[in-house]
């Protein structure tokens, strides 16, 4: 992702400078996290995690299904989402 970024720059894209913090700080805590345990798969860390909250969710997120791109839910993910991540 370090590179991707890297190379948008020297190609001239301009990033929010709140977005670029959030991006330099999910770098920086991925690099730490591999120091502290280089077998840990963060993919997996975070489905874990976002498990739960996602599955309360459903009674309202089968309410608003035809909302796709709805992301008004605790978890800030969209239905579209979810489901591209199950199927």
């Amino acid at each position: 992702m370090g590179v991707l970024l890297e190379e948008l720059f020297k190609a001239g894209y301009v990033l929010d400078p709140e977005c670029s913090l959030f991006i330099k700080a999910q770098l920086m805590i991925a690099g730490i996290l591999t120091e502290l345990d280089p077998s840990l798969d963060q993919d997996k860390l975070v489905r874990k995690k976002t498990a739960g909250p996602v599955m309360k969710e459903i009674p309202k997120r089968l309410a608003v299904l035809p909302a796709w791109k709805y992301r008004g839910y605790r978890s800030m993910l969209s239905n579209g989402e979810v489901f591209r991540e199950i199927f």
